[in-house]
């Protein structure tokens, strides 16, 4: 395993959020979190494959040219992996193809040595031993530092509501295997997730918001696999097919190509029934939202989708190579893998307002959804680090930073990574603070603009309210009890 060692660990917050906001003084920088992309900064789209998306949404029956002129009646499938020995390649082409996916500057700087060596271990029939990098004794010993937000962490009124219209629904999808199973995934809380991050959602917009929370739990479901790297987390041909049947479904595909060629093997398959199930339960779903979106906000759903699918099958094959990346590259994947950018856009759903043209135009507002996205996120590492590493699971800020420390007198201990991580997200939401006053200075003439930021300030108190309140992160567990 290769591991590029972190100059100074002391230095990373400053690694991480200098190159994540604006200049305090003058507000001016345009670059966003880890991006800088040129379309931020001309006020362009951020991702450059919505118009063509745009478009399939607009005819998906209509036959198209390849490049040299040539009638297809099938679109091919541009997020499946029929020919993994070109792994790396795809994964730079996604990256061009997704500016959400932003300069990934750790991809940008791998040696080809390194690509090579993933995209071996993708074709591979079995997966690389994993091995323990982190004692367990250092992971006995850490415990979840004091988080906080500046904002305060609202509910909707409506959540009891909400939660019924959810919870069957849920139910019906993932099938528990146990009572037990059943009671854990309630106590999970879902829907109350999206009732923290919009509480101030009207109620005539009720059943938007019990539609977002569905899609919203549904992801959360999909992520309880796409996240475990003894399921799918490490599977970079299992995350492909599910991409690609997610992607047919987005385009309005009514049929989905399986990896099967024994019908009766897939007919009496467990594990493919509950795939469809999952899926059809998405079809369906996808079904009531996207007739009520306009058309330029479903093609940025259906984009960010498409990177946020894009970064996980980026992280199964890192994965599945037990590659542990640098804090550049795992900021940049982690960012996406989040489906934070798609709830945003779910989010302007529920509010009635497609804010597109004002969203693009201003790199701010960018670095605003960047920050409140990492602030999420590494609230997230912090309450579930101690567990993962556990599992050997170390796609995690506070493992990468333990892991990839330089040797010292004085090394860091695991709880030096959790409590560095921690700072970082009180650094996070004091830049967040200060960009939010400017903002709402900004567009105080703006009522939908206004409405906006409250959703994004919302996001970041309401998730990390419900990291520790879920029973899905156990922080209990992570503050008091042993690991086996």
């Amino acid at each position: 395993m290769e591991m590029l060692a972190l100059r100074n660990l002391h230095d990373v917050p400053s690694l991480i959020v200098g190159h994540s906001v604006f200049s305090a003084e003058g507000l001016s920088d345009t670059k966003t979190t880890f991006q800088g992309t040129e379309g931020s900064q001309k006020g362009e789209s951020r991702n450059s494959a919505s118009g063509d998306i745009l478009a399939t949404t607009i005819n998906l029956a209509s036959p198209l040219p390849d490049a040299n002129g040539m009638v297809h009646t099938q679109r091919p499938g541009r997020y499946s992996s029929e020919d993994v020995t070109c792994f790396a390649a795809e994964v730079v082409q996604g990256a061009l193809r997704n500016q959400q996916l932003g300069s990934l500057l750790g991809l940008q700087t791998a040696s080809g040595a390194v690509l090579g060596s993933i995209s071996e271990s993708v074709l591979g029939t079995t997966k690389k031993e994993r091995k323990r990098l982190i004692p367990i004794t250092d992971l006995e010993d850490a415990r979840i530092p004091h988080l906080s937000s500046s904002f305060a962490s609202e509910l909707h009124p409506c959540y009891e509501a909400v939660r019924k219209e959810c919870e069957q629904w849920i139910l019906d999808i993932t099938r528990p295997s146990s009572a037990q199973a059943q009671s854990f995934l309630l106590d999970c809380q879902l829907p109350r997730l999206v009732c923290h991050c919009l509480p101030g959602v009207a109620e005539h917009a009720l059943p938007r918001l019990v539609q977002t929370a569905k899609m919203i739990s549904w992801l959360l479901i999909a992520d309880d696999e796409d996240d475990d790297p003894r399921k799918m987390g490490s599977d970079y041909m299992a995350t492909s097919n599910r991409a690609h049947s997610v992607m047919a479904i987005l385009y309005g595909s009514k049929s989905i190509s399986e990896p099967w060629h024994d019908s009766q093997a897939a007919e009496n398959s467990a594990t493919l029934k509950a795939e469809r199930r999952v899926l059809d339960a998405f079809r369906q779903l996808w079904a009531e939202i996207q007739p009520s979106m306009s058309l330029t906000l479903r093609a940025r759903f259906v984009s960010s989708m498409a990177a946020y699918l894009d970064s996980l099958k980026i992280q199964a094959a890192f994965r599945r190579a037990n590659y542990i990346p640098d804090v550049h590259f795992y900021m940049d994947i982690r960012r996406q893998t989040s489906f934070m950018y798609p709830a945003f856009v779910l989010g302007e759903y529920v509010i009635g307002d497609d804010l597109e043209r004002s969203l693009y135009r201003d790199p701010l507002l960018a670095n605003l959804e960047n920050l409140t996205v990492d602030f999420a996120n590494l609230c997230n590492d912090v309450v579930s680090c101690r567990q993962e590493a556990n599992e050997g699971d170390y796609f995690n800020l506070p493992s990468i930073l333990y892991i990839k420390q330089e040797k010292s007198f004085s090394p860091l201990t695991f709880q030096d990574a959790i409590n560095i991580t921690t700072s970082i997200t009180g650094d996070l939401d004091n830049r967040i603070t200060l960009l939010q006053e400017h903002l709402e200075n900004a567009y105080s003439s703006h009522s939908g603009m206004h409405t906006y930021i409250k959703v994004l300030l919302n996001s970041m108190s309401g998730c990390l309210t419900w990291f520790l309140e879920s029973g899905r992160y156990n922080t209990t567990l992570s503050r008091n009890s042993t690991l086996q």
